[in-house]
Formats: structure tokens, C-alpha cells, sequence
């Protein structure tokens, strides 16, 4: 499946409550939508999509795990999480989460040490909720998650760091 295919996967309202807005990123094994909901007074989310060609029985049960890890989580700089379901027209899994409009992390962020504080907080505050157990130092961990986005070159990167 080309990415203009993938694209064009998604129909334009989503069980009779989504409207896809527009493409906010795309990766591997899904995509992220901006869409506005029609149950929550047309409030702005990301849908995140499992691509219906990810058959792997591992990837599905890791993107179910995903949503369950990120409804544990609770942080005025983490996005809320919301739904879990299934596209009706075309199968695909998808979960949606709060919007945030913010800066879309960029191989650019490297040079601005705020940024780049500001997401090894976040790193921080994760690890201090221990969910893997590991200590890691949080500056290390950002510049190497940088310096694998600078190495990948068709990474896209839809996470916001909030203003």
C-alpha cells in the first residue's frame, strides 16, 4: 500500500461521531488524524490508526496495550486518552486522545535547550511514575530519541511538546 493509499484509507467521518479534519502524521503501522468529535460538542482529537494491513498479531495486541499504558498515565503535559475502537468501514483499530496544539517535535528542537529540557521533564516525570522499573538519565534519553529521529528519514514525529 503506497502512502497516498494509506491516506486515502480513512473514510471521512468515522462511525457516524469522527470527522477527519486533516493528516497530522503517519508512521509504520498507522497514521494520526486531526478530527472533531461530534459527541464531545465537535472537540478537536487525534484519532490514532492501526493501518488494516498490520496483520501482525503482535502489533495489534501492542497498539491495544499502548491505549491501556496511556489511560494509566495522568499529567497536565500528557495528552488525555479517550476512546478505543474500530473503524465500521474498514476495520482498522484506532484510539483517540486530547489535542494539543504545541510545537512538533523536529530534529530542530536539538538547538533549543528549553525544548529539549522540557521533554526530558516530561521523560522525568514518566520514569518517577515507574512503569518499566529502569532508571535512565532523562537529557540522555531525549538526545538519543533525537538522534534516531535524525537518522530515520522518513520519521514523522506527531508529538507536541505543550507552548
Amino acid at each position: 500500500m503506497t502512502a497516498d493509499e494509506r491516506e486515502r484509507s480513512l473514510p471521512q467521518k468515522i462511525n457516524d461521531r469522527y470527522h477527519v479534519v486533516r493528516l497530522l502524521g503517519r508512521g509504520g503501522f498507522g497514521q494520526v488524524y486531526l478530527v472533531r468529535d461530534s459527541l464531545r460538542e465537535g472537540r478537536r482529537l487525534a484519532l490514532k490508526t492501526l493501518l488494516p494491513s498490520t496483520t501482525d498479531p503482535t502489533v495489534r495486541s501492542g497498539f491495544q496495550d499502548e491505549f491501556g499504558e496511556l489511560c494509566k498515565l495522568e499529567h497536565e503535559n500528557l495528552a488525555k486518552v479517550y476512546d478505543f475502537g474500530r473503524v465500521q468501514d474498514t476495520s482498522e483499530y484506532f484510539f483517540t486522545t486530547e489535542y494539543i496544539e504545541g510545537v512538533t517535535w523536529s530534529p530542530d528542537c536539538l538547538e533549543d535547550d528549553a525544548k529539549l529540557e522540557q521533554l526530558a521533564a516530561a521523560l522525568r516525570r514518566l520514569h518517577a511514575l515507574s512503569l518499566t522499573g529502569r532508571t535512565f538519565d532523562a537529557i540522555g534519553a531525549a538526545m538519543a530519541y533525537a538522534r534516531e529521529i535524525v537518522d530515520r528519514d522518513e520519521a514523522k514525529i506527531g508529538a507536541c511538546l505543550r507552548k
